[in-house]
């Protein structure tokens, strides 16, 4: 775990940026054996505020071979002019985010797919450790540290030691990196959920085969909140939508990969 921060130094602001759009040199768009094909998919809506440092991030990979899907759902700000000055493709679709990954991936031509929001940011060397891990341990999937950029605010710097605490944790991380002939198997993300459809998708993959994980790289989520009032909004936002399905549904994906369900949760 402390290595992982060490290597890292907090993240976006070591990252390296494009100086131009980087389509035309990115890879051959095939696949090969020792060479897959990864298809990066982005789904937004009105996320002009973080899409373009998501996307320069992905542009910015040392692995070269993949592709950009993003599939937005219909923004009004924006979002889709961005996207297309980096995607080799852009959708629209809705209703939820689910939805429009399935999409991406249904329209996507890589032997892995790889779902990204667009409020996140890699670090250079993601998708190269997440190949080569994929690739030497045979892996249906691979886990990548998901951690929050904490200098956007208190709350920011809060989440981060949250999360950080959550590395290595085989109940709390979710394999977004997926071989795209798994995904298709089990039929990709569950179109019905809009929270904890990861490691819904996660627990399906897993019955495939291996599941690894990259060590010493990371992506950061730039969009954290500045407000504590943003974090109760989108717990209650949740909380609504669980009400609505059933909290016994809502938690179902994510108690499979537990014995017990921890109170605090149970009680959400």
């Amino acid at each position: 775990m402390q290595e992982l921060v060490k290597d890292t130094k907090m993240g976006p602001s070591t990252l390296l940026a494009p100086t131009a759009d980087k389509r035309s040199d990115r890879g051959s768009k095939v696949g090969s054996p020792g060479h897959p094909l990864v298809s990066v998919i982005i789904p937004t809506k009105n996320s002009e505020r973080t899409i373009r440092p998501c996307l320069e991030s992905v542009c910015a990979q040392t692995y070269t071979n993949f592709e950009i899907v993003v599939v937005d759902n219909f923004s009004s700000d924006s979002t889709v002019r961005i996207a297309k000055e980096y995607a080799d493709l852009v959708l629209l679709a809705g209703p939820e985010r689910t939805s429009q990954v399935k999409l991406g991936a249904a329209n996507s031509k890589g032997d892995f797919i790889y779902k990204i929001d667009s409020d996140f940011v890699l670090e250079p060397s993601v998708l190269e450790k997440a190949v080569r891990v994929a690739l030497d341990q045979k892996a249906v999937g691979v886990v990548i540290p998901n951690l929050s950029y904490p200098k956007t605010s208190f709350w920011s710097e809060v989440r981060f030691f949250e999360r950080l605490s959550y590395v290595g944790s085989k109940q709390i991380e979710a394999a977004r990196f997926i071989r795209h002939d798994a995904y298709n198997a089990v039929g990709g993300h569950d179109g019905t959920l809009v929270a904890y459809e990861e490691h819904d998708l996660h627990n399906k993959v897993s019955k495939l085969g291996k599941i690894a994980r990259i060590e010493g790289a990371a992506e950061w989520h730039i969009g954290e909140p500045k407000k504590l009032a943003e974090i109760v909004t989108t717990i209650f936002s949740i909380k609504e939508w669980c009400s609505c399905i059933g909290p016994s549904y809502c938690w179902a994906s994510w108690s499979t990969r537990q014995q017990n369900i921890s109170p605090v949760f149970s009680g959400f």
